[in-house]
């Protein structure tokens, strides 16, 4: 078996491979005479060797155009990066070179969607969803039927009867795939439909809300009041039916934005203050339920920390960070740093950039903070631009600590503790919101999110501890105000409500997935007030601070 890839564009076929097993068929083999392959980035850069690239074809096989269509044909037909007297064909195929030379197929760069912020192949979910057993055939694509709430929808024909439940689909997805890859509705329908050339019309598939995929297992009827009101939210939220007080928000087709329409309206019909924390935990209308009946008979429905007491062993391995951070004198034998250089501030920096500094140039500014870097040593922050920062842009950002340096990211009254590391990619996105926060789509307008930018109010406050760990991608939004000291936030996540102290924040959307440790021992950390002591005295602690106080417990 050959297999012969090409586009009719480039003469029918391109390029010729052996295949001797199934994993060929992934390889799109080497072009035939008088034809040129390149890979190119989105600006025509030529990608190296394993990175992804938009696959373009050259040579004597390339037709002269579209006949009669003139601008497809200048989109489709360019110029040679490398020879303006040769050109190239875009065939929109997504292809990576291997080390051997051999051009693997990824899929359609049409068929790539970008969700919150993630780049996701759809022909990878489709794939995995037709490794079900009962599932013949499936598509997935992106819907927008709400103006600003973009979706996904999976459509399938099976051979069972009845077609395979949306939970059951959903579970088999997460096995082998990230939770944002998996989609918001699944349609099952006898078949697909055709365009007269054969081809699946997308055009026409219809919405998950024109298909009674399922009916309602529990009536409006047996249920309480609030379960009811419950009911009417979600749906009035997600324009899809709740068929179950058992089914997740999320697998209802909620994402953590709509979440926050949710919770406004949660609260404001019921009258109370629920966090952001206690819907992630509890996202179903059972559990929700559950949560406001037990408030209104007075019990708060606000998450405790662990309440595990310290055994004599963890006491004294916190007396034992404790002493020895408080200790004047560093533990026998540690070795030690000497006299620990504090952090170098220029002469020239201070003296003559720092005053140019309040020229309210941005190009000026910029080179400013370029030259402070670069005389200084740093590579986010140094001691002058410390000092300018808290001077012209009232942002605390306190030693030791790596952070972007941009005054649009870290809004006015940021306040951040010593030790943190923030990835440059961390937004801080805490008071740009909609006036109207009732609005079915509670989204935040910012460039960054790709929405229109609307109305800014007076920026909130935020104050970041001590140690703080943020991660690549992470978003911290309103109306989060605070991130507790120690706190860990994953890569990815988008955090909505304030952080405890020594948390572990992961996933998207954002959620504490344990506490680092039980409430005494926090109180113990944060009353030994390590981060007021010099790096020789940490330096002196640093045995102690990596025993696993809490041994298997902590994951």
């Amino acid at each position: 078996v050959w297999n012969l890839y090409g586009p009719t564009e480039t003469t029918i076929w391109s390029s010729a491979s052996r295949v001797r097993s199934k994993a060929d068929a992934a390889f799109v083999g080497q072009p035939i005479a008088n034809t040129e392959f390149q890979i190119l980035s989105p600006h025509l850069s030529h990608q190296p060797i394993g990175v992804p690239g938009e696959l373009l074809i050259g040579g004597d096989g390339l037709a002269r155009g579209y006949l009669g269509r003139e601008e497809l044909t200048r989109e489709k037909f360019i110029e040679d990066p490398r020879d303006p007297d040769k050109r190239l064909y875009r065939t929109g195929d997504l292809v990576v070179r291997q080390a051997d030379g051999a051009i693997e197929f990824l899929g359609r760069l049409d068929n790539q969607v970008k969700l919150r912020g993630f780049r996701i192949e759809l022909g990878e979910i489709e794939a995995h969803l037709e490794a079900h057993p009962e599932v013949r055939q499936s598509l997935v694509i992106a819907r927008e039927d709400t103006p600003g709430d973009k979706r996904l929808v999976a459509y399938l024909v099976s051979d069972a009867s009845p077609a395979p439940e949306p939970a059951v689909l959903r579970e088999h997805l997460r096995k082998s795939l990230p939770e944002y890859m998996v989609p918001s509705a699944f349609v099952s329908l006898p078949s697909f439909p055709l365009t007269p050339s054969g081809k699946v019309n997308r055009k026409v598939l219809p919405a998950p809300s024109e298909v009674d995929t399922s009916e309602r297992t529990e009536t409006l009827a047996s249920r309480d009041s609030i379960e009811t009101e419950l009911i009417e939210v979600f749906e009035g939220v997600l324009g899809a039916r709740v068929t179950s007080t058992e089914d997740s928000f999320f697998d209802l087709g909620g994402h953590s934005l709509l979440a926050l329409s949710v919770i406004t309206a949660i609260n404001q019909r019921f009258d109370c203050d629920m966090p952001p924390m206690v819907f992630f935990e509890h996202p179903s209308v059972k559990a929700l339920a559950a949560l406001l009946s037990a408030e209104r008979v007075g019990k708060s429905i606000l998450p405790e920390l662990a309440s595990s007491e310290m055994s004599p062993e963890e006491a004294a391995k916190i007396e034992g960070i404790v002493s020895a951070i408080t200790a004047n004198t560093m533990p026998a034998g540690s070795g030690g740093l000497g006299s620990c250089p504090e952090m170098r501030e220029s002469l020239l920096c201070k003296r003559l950039l720092a005053p140019l500094y309040a020229i309210r140039r941005g190009s000026l500014r910029r080179l400013i903070v370029k030259l402070i870097l670069k005389l200084e040593g740093g590579s986010s922050f140094t001691v002058t631009l410390r000092k300018l920062f808290s001077k012209y842009h009232q942002i605390e950002v306190g030693d030791f600590t790596a952070v972007r340096f941009d005054a649009n990211v870290l809004k006015k009254g940021t306040k951040i503790g010593r030790y943190c590391s923030i990835f440059r990619t961390a937004r801080f996105q805490n008071a740009d919101h909609p006036r109207n926060t009732v609005a079915t789509h509670a989204v935040f307008y910012h460039p960054a999110f790709g929405f229109t930018p609307g109305y800014e109010l007076e920026r909130s406050r935020i104050e970041v501890g001590n140690d703080v760990w943020i991660g690549h991608d992470a978003k911290i939004l309103f109306p989060t105000r605070k991130i507790g000291d120690g706190a860990v936030i994953a890569a990815g996540a988008v955090v909505i409500g304030d952080v405890p102290p020594y948390a572990i924040v992961g996933g998207y959307p954002a959620q504490v997935v344990r506490y680092r440790f039980s409430r005494p021992i926090i109180a113990k950390l944060l009353e030994s007030k390590w981060w007021e002591a010099s790096l020789s005295e940490l330096h002196g602690a640093r045995e102690q601070f990596m025993v696993p106080l809490e041994g298997k417990r902590i994951h």
